[in-house]
Order: C-alpha cells, then sequence, then structure tokens
C-alpha cells in the first residue's frame, strides 16, 4: 500500500470501529477494495471483504465488538481469556487460520496482562517467552503471543493465536 492508501485505510477503520459508520470501502496500493460491513441485524458482529483478481470478494475476517462487562458476555469465546472491564474485540482470520482479540483501555493494564498470563498458564499453555511488555504461550502447534500497546491517549492488550506452518500446511493438505 502507498502512504495514502494506508491512511486511507486506517481513517477508514477508525470511523468504523468507533460505529460512525455501518460501511467502509477502501483501496489498496494494488487497487483492490476492501470492505468493512457491521451486521444490522446485530451491530456488535462485522466483517471484511477483500476482491480478488477475479473481482469477486471473499470474507477475510470476521469479529465482534463486546462492550466491558465485569464477566463473559453469553457470545464471548469460551477458549479465550477475558478481561473484566475492557471492551474486547475477537477477530477470526479464515485463511490465515488465525485469531485476534483487543482487550482496549483495561482499568490497569499491567494487572490485566498478568491476569491473562495466568488464564493461559492454567489452560495448558506454556510461556516460551515471558519477559516484559510481551508474553508467547505455546501449546501443541499453536502458539499465542500476548503484547501491551500503549499510545497516546489508549493502552490495548493484543492477544495472538497463529498454527504453526506444519500444523497449517498439514490442514491446507487434507
Amino acid at each position: 500500500m502507498t502512504q495514502d492508501s494506508r491512511t486511507l485505510a486506517r481513517e477508514a477503520i477508525r470511523r468504523f470501529e468507533s460505529g460512525t459508520t455501518d460501511f467502509e470501502e477502501f483501496f489498496d496500493a494494488r487497487g483492490a477494495r476492501t470492505l468493512m460491513i457491521r451486521d444490522q441485524e446485530d451491530p456488535r458482529f462485522f466483517r471484511m471483504e477483500t476482491e480478488t483478481k477475479s473481482h469477486d470478494f471473499v470474507v477475510t475476517m470476521t469479529g465482534m465488538k463486546l462492550d466491558p462487562e465485569g464477566r463473559p458476555p453469553r457470545d464471548y469465546p469460551r477458549e479465550v481469556p477475558f478481561v473484566p472491564l475492557a471492551t474486547a474485540v475477537v477477530m477470526l482470520m479464515p485463511f490465515s487460520r488465525s485469531t485476534m482479540v483487543r482487550w482496549e483501555n483495561p482499568p490497569d493494564p499491567a494487572a490485566a496482562f498478568a491476569d491473562v498470563r495466568e488464564q493461559l498458564e492454567d489452560t495448558g499453555w506454556v510461556g516460551v517467552q515471558t519477559d516484559g511488555p510481551k508474553a508467547v504461550y505455546q501449546k501443541g502447534n499453536v502458539t499465542r503471543t500476548l503484547v501491551i500497546f500503549s499510545g497516546g491517549e489508549r493502552t490495548d492488550l493484543v492477544l495472538t493465536e497463529e498454527l504453526s506452518e506444519g500444523e497449517d500446511e498439514a490442514a491446507q493438505g487434507a
């Protein structure tokens, strides 16, 4: 993407995430369109579609944005750690078979970071790097990485989950 297309994409994402719009369209450096679409029946849910070379659209990401609550809401994925009183954005990327969870502005980011680490360890995840504002965990052929991002007036915790390359290749060959 060119600098201009990156800037326009970031602005579109900000408008969409803030709830200002329910639909955004932007173009990458190749001219391929990306659409961000909010579910009209349940605005917590959204999807991203990207234009292919044949001008079809494929869903590249689905997600949900959940308001801060003291305990996990009914729709919250059970296999994902929970951070109380923080907005949770859960995103699933089917092509990369990866998941990302972003907890926005937890009341105490350091305590939330420690709590998510404890939740991971309590469910069998093994820490392979656990120093500083980044922690990496393994369970089988899956890696979860937890990071604290601070910037401006917002601090987020982000947990990504990815299959190892061997597992990903085996899944695609099946």
